[in-house]
């Protein structure tokens, strides 16, 4: 399989941006306390990662090719891309990781998108992401990612 881009959107990050990206074993380990000092652990899904994403200048005149010659402004692009994801229902996205440059499918984890207006054309804003797996989609990679192909 290579990257299912029939089904899912790409994020572009484009312009002045940061990224962090984790590795998130908040929901991969279940854990038993004993007493004592006493404990289990299991591994009981594989870890995922998350994604943290800011624009500290989004500026309303620099534009970005989000397709062949269609142009839209870093500032419009992030929040047109959040709001039809969330009103599709969360519908995952492809974008492709900073670590380590693979593709994976993420959703926006955060149920509200803000922007910081900083002057009349520039305002700041900021996304959080986690790695996603789809029912009916097969990663190519035991890491959950796809190739490019």
């Amino acid at each position: 399989m290579s990257l299912p881009t029939d089904d899912f959107e790409t994020l572009l990050y484009r312009g002045h941006f940061h990224v962090t990206e984790e590795l998130d074993y908040s929901e991969a380990i279940l854990s038993a306390g004993y007493g004592g000092g006493y404990r289990v652990d299991e591994i009981v899904f594989p870890a995922l990662r998350a994604c943290a994403l800011s624009y500290p200048t989004l500026h309303k005149d620099a534009l970005i090719e989000v397709a062949e010659d269609v142009f839209v402004s870093r500032h419009d692009y992030l929040w047109d891309f959040y709001k039809g994801r969330k009103d599709a229902g969360n519908q995952p996205f492809l974008m492709k990781s900073v670590k380590d440059a693979k593709w994976f499918l993420w959703v926006f984890a955060d149920n509200k998108l803000s922007y910081q207006l900083l002057d009349l054309y520039m305002a700041s804003s900021g996304v959080k992401l986690q790695q996603v797996n789809v029912k009916g989609v097969t990663a190519d990679n035991a890491d959950g990612s796809f190739d490019e192909e």
